[in-house]
This record gives structure tokens, sequence and C-alpha cells, in this order.
């Protein structure tokens, strides 16, 4: 992701965050787990349970962005091999292990959703005509406003999604831990 769109989805997120899902605070950790540019927020169930949701701008020369979710039992940020690690199920099979990054878009699909921002969003990469179009808006400078209207639909639509699908599945892990 280029660094104009990338910054700007960065602010962008953090203040949609405070502002709409306010019991998520900003996760600061020098994991070796963690990418640069990745935004990671959690909630503390009870010492040492946290859950997790973290901003994955791509790493690849991709002006796009995706959300994984997931939780550790011992309170740190999740040290998995791979991320995503898994899957949820209709079971909930899954409330067994210590830790688990799933992506978000696994609980309406089994496709990886990206969101695209910027003008090559628009544009269909594929097609022959619009390749030519999608290089040039690749070089083209993006100002700081640009960049912010940007990334402003794709944030909201991907924290509503964390709203209807992560929240309601990170409550019920809760309940389960509560249980257990």
């Amino acid at each position: 992701m280029r660094k104009e769109y990338g910054k700007a989805l960065r602010d962008r997120f953090d203040r949609e965050m405070k502002a709409r899902l306010p019991t998520f605070k900003p996760f600061k950790s020098k994991s070796i787990y963690l990418f640069p540019g990745e935004r990671v927020y959690h909630r503390i169930l009870e010492n040492p349970i946290h859950c997790f949701i973290i901003l994955v701008p791509s790493r690849k020369d991709t002006d796009e962005f995706t959300i994984e979710i997931g939780w550790s039992k011992p309170g740190r940020f999740p040290e998995l091999g791979m991320r995503p690690s898994g899957r949820p199920t209709p079971e909930r099979t899954e409330f067994e292990q210590a830790e688990l990054v799933c992506r978000l878009s696994d609980f309406w699909t089994r496709e990886d959703v990206w969101w695209p921002v910027g003008a090559v969003a628009k544009l269909d990469v594929l097609n022959p005509k619009d390749q030519m179009e999608a290089l040039m808006a690749r070089v083209k400078p993006i100002s700081p406003d640009e960049a912010n209207e940007a990334v402003q639909g794709p944030v909201e639509e991907s924290i509503d999604r964390i709203i209807a699908h992560a929240v309601p599945y990170l409550d019920e892990f809760a309940r389960f831990q509560e249980a257990a």
C-alpha cells in the first residue's frame, strides 16, 4: 500500500475505532508476529485473555487492506507461525485453542476479502483497457485530502462488518471462557 493511503487508513481507522468500538483499545507490542503498518486493538476479557482486531494494510504493491480478529489466552499478541491460523466453525471448537487469528471475511464468505482504496479500486485491472489507467494511477501523486476521501468508505464498511460479525463472535468467545 502506498504510504499516503497507509497513513490515511491508519488515522481514519483509529478515529472510527475510538468512536464506534471504544472498548477496543490500541495495543502496542514489539511482537515479531506483527508486520510494519499493522494496527492492533484489544479488549481484555479478564487477565490474561485478550481479544484482538487487527488492521492489515497490504504489504504488496496494492492499495488495499483486510481485517483479522482473534484472541490469546496467554495475554499477548498471538504467537502463531501463520496468520490467519484458523476459521470460525459452527460448533465453535476453535474456542478451545489458546490462540487464534482468522479473517473477518470468514464470517460471510470463503473468499479472502480485501478492501481496495483509491483510483485503482474502481478499475478492473484484468481488463486491458483499464490496465493503462491503473498503471497511471499508481504513479500519480496523492494529496492527503484525496487519501482521506479514498479510505473513508472502505474503513466505514469494514467497521460495519466488525460490528456485525466480529464483536458478536468475540462476545460468544467471552461467554464460552466464563463458562469453562
